[in-house]
């Protein structure tokens, strides 16, 4: 009878610890999610939601003042696939253009009495744009044979990502990346991050995000504080980090229509207020351009162009 019992009353505790460790495992993704700091994420992470923005202000364009752009537009639908959304007359050909996502712009234009912007002179550390791709091999290849030259050669970095930063025939410096874990949905190329050496990643990183709609992916530690930033439906993503050994661009000396990182918002009033209350000044005064579009142009607290738009007609998907 004890026998019976002790057996009875073992089974039962065996019984309650796999019960335990089922529903543990059943909880796992919940708890981690609990447990894990929101200051830092130290990995970096897929996230796929790739739809239409409800959100009231998102990354739109990088715009670049550029001599014959009308040639560098052709080149980039020739090599990136790219397609024009919006072209403008001469002699500035203002165009807006996009990858296969639509889901970031280039705006090329040719302003003949603005500055070029001079990427010749322009270390690829210092900035440079950055496509993720699905054969990097493939993609290096066939662009170099298109009048691309090496900028920094094939590498393997420490997460496993491969990866080239190359020039194109006007001299921008572009990096191919061919990821292990993806940050954006891509399907053959996409335009995935903008990267900046700057002093203070961090603190650039989080204005931002409490001002300008972001979320931080990833952030590393000292000496270049690596971080990536990314908007709220994770179209498109920033790189913010500082490497020593290369300049920093003194972008409050540099001419708003040479280059200028533009962000699209439902009310531009709003977020313009927004941003004035926390450190930008204003570079040039709103205004409504000939097709309906609200444009106010902005300096962030450390000089960067930021402009503002509130389209009439949305051209992001």
């Amino acid at each position: 009878m004890k026998n019976s019992f002790n057996t009875s009353y073992f089974r039962s505790i065996i019984n309650s610890v796999f019960l335990f460790l089922f529903l543990f495992l059943l909880n796992g993704i919940t708890l981690a999610n609990i447990c894990k700091p929101n200051s830092l994420v130290h990995e970096y992470v897929n996230l796929y939601p790739d739809t239409v923005s409800e959100n009231p202000i998102r990354p739109e364009h990088v715009e670049l003042n550029l001599p014959n752009n009308a040639a560098m537009i052709e080149w980039c639908q020739k090599n990136l696939g790219f397609k024009i959304l919006r072209q403008g007359p001469a002699p500035s050909f203002n165009s807006f253009v996009a990858d296969s996502s639509q889901h970031m712009l280039f705006e090329l234009q040719n302003i003949s009495d603005s500055p070029y912007f001079d990427f010749a002179n322009v270390h690829h550390m210092s900035l440079h744009f950055a496509f993720v791709v699905a054969d990097l091999e493939k993609t290096s290849e066939r662009l170099l044979q298109a009048g691309c030259k090496v900028a920094e050669a094939f590498k393997t970095s420490n997460s496993g990502d491969k990866v080239i930063t190359l020039r194109d025939p006007w001299n921008l410096p572009i990096q191919f990346i061919q990821r292990t874990k993806p940050m954006i949905a891509f399907s053959e190329m996409r335009f995935e991050h903008l990267a900046i050496n700057v002093d203070d990643p961090v603190s650039v990183a989080k204005w931002f995000v409490d001002n300008l709609g972001m979320k931080l992916i990833k952030q590393g530690g000292a000496p270049s504080f690596g971080t990536f930033i990314g908007d709220a439906d994770n179209n498109f993503t920033f790189e913010l980090y500082h490497n020593k050994d290369v300049p920093v661009i003194d972008f409050k000396s540099i001419n708003y229509n040479s280059i200028h990182f533009a962000f699209q918002a439902k009310d531009i009033v709003a977020a313009k207020e927004n941003l004035l209350k926390n450190g930008a000044t204003v570079a040039e005064a709103l205004k409504e351009t000939p097709n309906g579009d609200k444009v106010v142009m902005l300096r962030n607290p450390w000089g960067l162009p930021i402009q503002i738009v509130q389209r009439k007609n949305m051209m992001l998907k």
